[in-house]
């Protein structure tokens, strides 16, 4: 079976004192879901989250966190690139021309002091900022409302944003 290399980001910021959360309504799986996508031929990851986020929020100054790697390292001879936050196989079910396939998803924790965003309609129907609260009303897969909660509360315990 096939597999994808793809990168996915929860993008948080703080609006009106109160941590939130990016997430766009996905017009195939009519679903919300965090900024993401294929990682293309000569990116590293990392540089596929910023690409994916700009191209589907419109946003530029994001910084990427991660409360399991903080000794970044960079010699004369390799580049240290953030290892994700967490690291999934996911089946992915067929959809028009695209057979069933894997993809193997890259998550990554990012936060703005930007909150302005932009939509791209050729892949979302919507992209809006939600609290912790709001996100208990939206139609999540089950894995992005588990991180989504852990996350929510480890943010919130920090001074990053």
């Amino acid at each position: 079976m096939k597999k994808d290399f793809v990168v996915s980001i929860f993008l948080f910021t703080k609006i009106k004192g109160e941590v939130s959360l990016l997430l766009l309504h996905h017009k195939k799986l009519d679903k919300w879901l965090i900024p993401g996508g294929h990682i293309e031929y000569g990116e590293d990851p990392i540089e596929a989250a910023k690409r994916e986020i700009e191209e589907e929020t419109g946003l530029k100054n994001i910084k990427f966190v991660s409360f399991i790697h903080n000794d970044i390292r960079t010699y004369s001879d390799a580049k240290h690139i953030l290892s994700p936050e967490y690291l999934f196989e996911e089946i992915i079910q067929p959809h028009k021309n695209d057979p069933l396939h894997k993809h193997i998803d890259m998550i990554y924790i990012a936060i703005t002091d930007q909150c302005d965003i932009s939509l791209n309609k050729d892949e979302s129907n919507n992209i809006k900022w939600f609290t912790r609260v709001e996100i208990e009303q939206l139609d999540l897969f089950e894995m992005t409302y588990e991180l989504a909660k852990t996350l929510f509360e480890k943010i919130g315990g920090t001074s990053l944003i």
